[in-house]
């Protein structure tokens, strides 16, 4: 650039210099008058002014990483300021306590027909619900099961026997017992019963004999159940969508049995486009549903007409479980188990990923093309997730790494129909309840027969 002299202006398309001129002096229009050369030297401060603000302004940009669905919490984590924290059921201790699991007899049916289509255990009595099915009739048992030093069998007695198979068995927070049944050969029914605690069993009485059963306001079949973690709410699925029913301790009548109607129960009814054959309470109010056509809607008791699609499972849903507060387990048919993030929403419609599976988080390496009926659990604080294969075997994943860790089968020939980790049975002090804080067992009922593995 020409040296500036002052009291000149040096023109850039003439390549000359000009003598700075007062405005009435210098020609109209002139770039060498008094006003213009000050008003060019104003713009171009302003301009190197803007540049290097330009240049030393830091630039925010969301990090590509958060967009992927396995580093994603790697990266916020970092973003944040957050220190990695050391996770017991990463570091590879639950794989390490898998492989010391050893199968201990539990319970066995008596029938040669006999099949345990559904099983829960109570943790604090270590007893057994189970629902039976053979060639003709259906039941739903309960079991005392033998403790280490007892070798007689575990004791058996029927809670009630209905019309149907029955679907699901769980156990609320109020200890309240929860059994759904089918529907296919007469109504499908929804029944309540009240257990006792590990100090009231009296001639192996783990029910307090009194029955609230429940119909649902149209034909349809019932598919599963599952109680909220802290309150008396109850989410059912059925061929229809789910119906939510709100326990109240003045339903219960002092009579061996009764019929209730669901409207006595302050509940509420979800349409769903789908049968929903799986449901997980994320918290008291928000559970996850998982439906034939692979579709996992989050719902809340709260907002029952808010609904969102939270993933796109590539196959029909039959079974979701939760890891934590913003992860769950999905497993279907077609061989697809996978890991899913919550955080990364399933993209709305009408966007053509709308219609494409979610993009998940893990995809673990399972066999079951077609049986709706394989039982599948998680137990978070081992990192262990455990899956039932078409082959009769249930197979076990570290839940962090997708890495087999072993295999196990139950006592008779048949499918896992359910599976379960709960506290282990040696871990109480009776040999019948468990302490919660104590080893968890998983629990692998096929065929006629259940069996636990504990350390």
């Amino acid at each position: 650039m020409p040296r500036p002299i002052p009291g000149y202006y040096y023109d850039e398309e003439k390549k000359k210099y000009f003598k700075v001129l007062p405005h009435h002096v210098a020609p109209a229009g002139a770039a060498y008058s008094k006003e213009n050369v000050k008003k060019q030297a104003q713009d171009s401060k302003r301009k190197r002014e803007a540049n290097q603000d330009r240049s030393t302004r830091p630039r925010v940009q969301r990090s590509r990483v958060l967009q992927h669905a396995l580093a994603g919490r790697v990266g916020l984590e970092r973003e944040l300021g957050q220190a990695p924290r050391f996770d017991a059921s990463r570091s590879g201790a639950g794989e390490a306590y898998a492989s010391g699991l050893e199968g201990r007899h539990l319970l066995e049916l008596e029938g040669s027909e006999d099949e345990i289509t559904t099983f829960t255990r109570d943790p604090l009595t270590g007893g057994i619900f189970a629902g039976v099915k053979n060639s003709s009739t259906f039941s739903l048992v309960s079991a005392v099961p033998r403790t280490e030093a007892s070798a007689s069998p575990a004791r058996l007695r029927t809670v009630f026997a209905p019309q149907s198979a029955v679907t699901s068995v769980n156990i609320g927070p109020t200890r309240t017992l929860v059994s759904t049944c089918l529907g296919d050969r007469s109504e499908a029914t929804i029944n309540l019963t009240k257990l006792v605690g590990p100090d009231q069993i009296v001639d192996n009485w783990l029910d307090v004999g009194v029955h609230v059963i429940l119909r649902p306001h149209a034909r349809t079949s019932v598919w599963t159940s599952a109680c909220a973690p802290r309150s008396g709410t109850i989410a059912v699925g059925t061929g229809a969508g789910v119906i939510l029913i709100h326990e109240t301790p003045s339903a219960f009548a002092p009579q061996p049995a009764s019929l209730g109607s669901l409207s006595d129960w302050a509940n509420r009814s979800i349409p769903a486009p789908s049968d929903v054959l799986a449901i997980e309470f994320l918290t008291d109010a928000v559970f996850l549903a998982g439906m034939r056509d692979g579709a996992v809607e989050s719902l809340d008791t709260r907002e029952p007409r808010k609904r969102a699609l939270a993933i796109r499972h590539p196959s029909a849903v039959t079974h979701v479980r939760r890891v934590d507060e913003h992860r769950v387990v999905v497993n279907g048919l077609e061989s697809s188990l996978r890991l899913y993030d919550l955080r990364y929403a399933h993209p709305p419609s009408p966007r053509p990923a709308y219609l494409f599976p979610t993009q998940p988080v893990l995809v673990y390496e399972h066999v079951n093309e077609y049986q709706v009926s394989l039982g599948c659990d998680v137990d978070a604080d081992t990192g262990l997730l455990a899956a039932g294969r078409e082959d009769g075997s249930v197979q076990l994943f570290g839940l962090h790494t997708a890495r087999k860790v072993r295999a196990v089968r139950g006592a008779r020939a048949g499918l896992p129909s359910c599976v379960h980790f709960s506290p282990a049975t040696g871990a109480g002090q009776s040999g019948l309840g468990a302490d919660e804080r104590g080893p968890k067992g998983l629990f692998v009922g096929s065929g006629p027969a259940v069996q636990e593995f504990e350390w």
